[in-house]
């Protein structure tokens, strides 16, 4: 649940601020650079069904004229909570079996390539009295999920029997698991596998949806065929970083990366040494071993992925941590940082899914 400031005066740390609004620029920016009959995906699966953060991204997005196509998360839960927001629900994590009836109450699209899968669905669906809606997952080198061009085929002869499913349309993914990042190669194998598959079969794919946020760039720069009519993204809208480079160059220009800001508060400042002293658990004994001034910050690696903190203030230097504090260099900076202050990150995709799926990180939005 998300929690509010203005019922507790005392400012809980540590503490994410949200703000909706730099989300839903994000959003925007990516709008604009869409080709014609492309639609935009919003991945939530991160924020950890927060219904409250969620509408209020969608309203921003209704204010600003953003037609948002859909939402996609991993969790049938999460999907369910947003059940009054007039988008499509799709399930872009496979369902399990004991999913099946939820799915069919509260999704209205799901990724599958599994026939057992697809049969426990039309079973599902047949009792529901409805149709319901697949999205066929193809590999396209990241090894994750999805399936090779032979057994997709196999699998759409054996769909479309099952009188209660209709083939939606083709997914894939990249640079999630392997690390296949986007290129003309991969882009240009998945068209024409859709193409193909809507010429032998006879039948619309009405979603073709490709890449998810390490695709970016190549929409930035024009890349993306408009034959892929789908775009589905997470990370560069909820954090404006892109996945499929190294983390120190992840920030994307165009994007606000402030719709999230961690604030966390000094609990200690002392002068020590950069180094452990004398041998450590790897066997190392440090040669050169300089005194710093440290800032120890009462948040850990179970609220947060500590190496992928990135400080306001450009002078401070995370250097590590533990499950429930992190250490910062503090030696050049220009402000005299006390036990008491406040420091403010930047966080990464997975630093926010931690945040949000923990309750010792207090939650607030700004208005």
């Amino acid at each position: 649940m998300i929690n509010h400031f203005e019922n507790n005066p005392d400012n809980i740390y540590p503490r994410l601020v949200i703000n909706p609004k730099k989300i839903a620029s994000n959003i925007k920016t990516v709008k604009k650079y869409l080709k014609e009959g492309q639609t935009l995906t919003l991945v939530t699966k991160v924020v950890a069904g927060e219904y409250e953060l969620v509408k209020a991204v969608y309203d921003e997005c209704q204010n600003q004229n953003i037609n948002l196509k859909s939402f996609a998360d991993s969790h049938i839960s999460n999907l369910k909570k947003y059940q009054d927001i007039k988008v499509e629900k799709w399930l872009i994590r496979e369902p399990m079996k004991n999913e099946i009836k939820d799915l069919i109450k509260y999704v209205d699209a799901t990724f599958v390539c599994e026939l057992d899968t697809l049969k426990w669905i039309d079973l599902e669906a047949f009792k529901a009295k409805k149709k319901q809606k697949v999205i066929l997952t193809y590999e396209l080198g990241d090894i994750r999920e999805g399936i090779n061009e032979k057994a997709l085929y196999e699998l759409i002869e054996e769909t479309k029997k099952l009188e209660n499913i209709e083939i939606y349309g083709l997914a894939a993914n990249l640079a999630d698991y392997g690390g296949a990042v986007p290129t003309k190669k991969n882009y240009k194998e998945f068209i024409d596998l859709c193409r193909k598959v809507e010429k032998d079969f006879g039948f619309e794919l009405k979603v073709k949806t490709l890449p998810n946020s390490s695709g970016i760039r190549m929409i930035f720069n024009g890349q993306t065929d408009k034959e892929i009519n789908n775009i589905r993204l997470g990370e560069c809208l909820w954090v404006g970083t892109d996945p499929s480079v190294p983390y120190e160059k992840c920030e994307l220009e165009e994007f606000s990366q402030e719709g999230f800001i961690l604030e966390a508060q000094i609990v200690e400042v002392q002068e020590k040494h950069l180094h452990p002293v004398g041998k450590n658990l790897d066997n190392i004994s440090y040669v050169k071993n300089p005194i710093r001034k440290k800032a120890l910050i009462a948040i850990g690696k179970e609220d947060v992925n500590i190496d992928e903190l990135r400080p306001l203030d450009t002078k401070i230097e995370v250097l590590g941590g533990s499950s429930d504090y992190s250490i910062c260099d503090i030696t050049k900076c220009d402000k005299d940082y006390k036990v008491g202050d406040v420091i403010k990150f930047k966080i990464s995709y997975f630093s926010l899914l931690k945040c949000m799926n923990v309750e010792y990180v207090y939650k607030e939005f700004l208005h």
